[in-house]
């Protein structure tokens, strides 16, 4: 089984909330403790979605580009953001206050207690600081 089709298994039940809900799923942060780990989900997710439900997933790390990044920070400071599933590393948390995310699911081993703590505070803004 390629790791794609293993993903695919391991994240169905999201995949297809995605696909039913759509822009009413509810706003979900997938944290992976890498980037390879996070491009791999991120492809499992682009080949099990169509493009019309595709369009509600992002990827966020450290080797994405300055205008991507900032454009992911804009639509989720905003309550009414496009983006219900955002895959990333560690560094979609520093700094930014993510609105109205309801699940923070953590893939992969993480490196320290601290940054798991911090990673868990993403959920549960709904309008407060």
């Amino acid at each position: 089984m390629k790791v794609s089709e293993l993903l695919e298994n391991i994240f169905e039940w999201i995949i297809d909330l995605v696909a039913k809900k759509q822009e009413s799923c509810p706003r979900t942060i997938i944290f992976c403790a890498s980037v390879k780990m996070c491009a791999e989900l991120y492809t499992a997710f682009q080949m099990s979605l169509s493009v019309n439900d595709f369009c509600y997933v992002n990827m966020f790390h450290s080797c994405t580009a300055d205008e991507v990044k900032e454009k992911i920070r804009k639509d989720r400071e905003n309550m009414n953001g496009t983006t219900r599933i955002l895959i990333a590393t560690s560094a979609a948390g520093m700094g930014v206050n993510y609105q109205e995310v309801h699940d923070i699911v953590h893939w992969g081993p993480h490196r320290d207690l601290d940054g798991f703590v911090q990673q868990l505070g993403r959920a549960g803004r709904y309008g407060t600081q």
